[in-house]
């Protein structure tokens, strides 16, 4: 199950297969109660099918099979005893006066026709009108539900399989959902990891900036655990779409004003003066922190979150900052010429100006004094004189 990428699918595919039990349980329900109707009309007719006034007792529905049953003696001796059966004979007399054949009822006796007639005499006289009667009451008895036989299997057996079907799927279906909600947990919490690594050596080899005289910062380690971030980076990028361009973003900040310092980094930094530069850079992994934060929030928020809320505004501090340290590059590389340093875009590290000359990767130029008064530059140039190597 840990397959699955999207928990959504599994869902849809839950949907989809209750969909299709739904719509083949259509046919056969129909079929069902096409037999049980088909089951209780029989029944009916097997217990009132000898008269032949069924249709005047407003039960025309049963009419056409009770003729069919006229010649079956066992169908008239049923109907008889039930309606002469002492618990019958007073709501069957009642029964002649509702339909209008007795003019009223006193004990066991009818009027009929100014005269009273007990049960036995009004048979003998009126036989159309028992038998009327006699129909009637037998119709107005709720009659019991056909017992259920092979038709009704198939109703039975999709009552029983389609919740269980569902309760399996769902099951399955949550299931999925939470291996795939722990798996991006997981590599959340991994890609934190990872960062914390990266910017305890980053900011390890930021200190040996500022405090190495004659030695170059070793940057073996910094560049391990820099490539680690990256990879998991690119990897919480692929897990879910929303995720994608937010990565991306943070892999241009990495691989560029985050990427690994090296040697021509490092002595330019050393001739431009190391305090303004480390501030900036930790600013920048600040910055880049709490963008990290911010893609393992969205890793882990549930699929049916809407966006996951990313906006430019939430990494626009660090990616700002990394387009606007490039601009004379970006000039260079549409014109072919170096702009000349403004106050807006001053000199950076690596970058040749005709006034220039490019030391180990980085420009200076002269009387440049790396963006600090010369005021304040002297006393650094005597504690620095001051210092043992």
């Amino acid at each position: 199950m840990g397959g699955w990428g999207v928990p959504g699918r599994m869902m849809h595919a839950c949907v989809g297969f209750i969909a299709a039990l739904t719509l083949m349980s259509v046919p056969t329900a129909a079929a069902a109660v096409s037999v049980s109707t088909s089951a209780s009309h029989a029944g009916y007719t097997g217990y009132t099918g000898y008269t032949e006034h069924a249709g005047h007792a407003g039960h025309a529905g049963h009419a056409g099979a009770g003729s069919s049953l006229l010649a079956d003696p066992a169908a008239k001796d049923a109907q008889l005893v039930y309606c002469l059966s002492p618990a019958q004979r007073v709501p069957l007399l009642d029964a002649a006066v509702s339909l209008g054949v007795a003019s009223e009822r006193s004990g066991d006796t009818v009027k009929v026709g100014g005269q009273w007639l007990d049960m036995e005499q009004w048979r003998a006289r009126k036989k159309a009108d028992f038998d009327r009667a006699c129909a009637a009451l037998i119709a107005s008895v709720p009659q019991p539900a056909a017992p259920g036989g092979n038709g009704g299997a198939p109703s039975g057996w999709l009552g029983v399989l389609v919740p269980i079907a569902f309760g399996a799927l769902l099951a399955l279906g949550s299931a999925e959902w939470r291996v795939a909600s722990d798996r991006r947990r997981r590599e959340g919490d991994l890609l934190l990891a990872r960062f914390a690594a990266f910017r305890e050596a980053y900011s390890q080899q930021l200190h040996d900036w500022a405090e190495a005289e004659g030695r170059q910062p070793d940057p073996a380690v910094t560049r391990a655990r820099h490539a680690d971030l990256l990879s998991q980076l690119h990897h919480v990028g692929s897990m879910r779409a929303g995720c994608r361009a937010p990565a991306a973003r943070l892999r241009a900040v990495l691989e560029d004003e985050l990427a690994v310092i090296g040697y021509d980094a490092w002595l330019a930094t050393r001739i431009h003066g190391a305090d303004a530069e480390t501030d900036r850079l930790l600013a920048a992994l600040r910055e880049f922190e709490n963008s990290t934060r911010d893609l393992v929030d969205a890793l882990a928020r549930s699929e049916l979150s809407a966006a996951f809320d990313w906006t430019a505004g939430k990494t626009t501090g660090v990616f700002s900052r990394a387009r606007a340290g490039r601009p004379r590059a970006a000039v260079r590389r549409k014109t072919g010429k170096t702009p000349e340093p403004t106050s807006e875009h001053p000199t950076r590290r690596g970058e040749e100006t005709p006034e220039g000359r490019a030391v180990g990767g980085g420009t200076v130029r002269e009387g440049d004094t790396g963006g600090v008064s010369p005021e304040k530059r002297e006393p650094e140039k005597r504690d620095n004189a001051e210092r043992p190597t």
